[in-house]
């Protein structure tokens, strides 16, 4: 949701479990350089081929996404309630064109 692409695409299913399997995707700043620097490293502890290295409990992620979603640069309005998304990047969240008018506080 937040770079408007898949982490892992392909032709089939099988290609893309494979891919899942073996294979690491870009940084989403690479697909959107809107997104925070410091989203790339939530996101690739959250697509972590160990386990062990994902976050543990839930409420490790959501402290380490809420100092994002509270930023002022990046409190736009959504058009889908409650989406963290949205908060992030939200020309990406709302399919929104670059040349979106500047940030609308909620």
């Amino acid at each position: 949701m937040v770079t408007g692409k898949r982490p892992f695409d392909a032709e089939s299913l099988q290609a893309i479990c494979g891919r899942v399997l073996s294979s690491t995707p870009l940084p989403p700043s690479h697909a959107n350089p809107s997104v925070p620097a410091n989203f790339d490293g939530i996101v690739a502890r959250c697509l972590a081929k160990d386990p062990v290295a994902r976050y543990a409990p839930a409420e490790a992620l959501a402290e380490e996404l809420y100092p994002l979603a509270r930023r002022k640069e990046t409190r736009f309005l959504c058009c889908k309630p409650m989406a963290m998304a949205c908060a992030i990047a939200p020309r990406a969240c709302c399919g929104l064109p670059d040349d979106y008018p500047a940030k609308r506080p909620l």
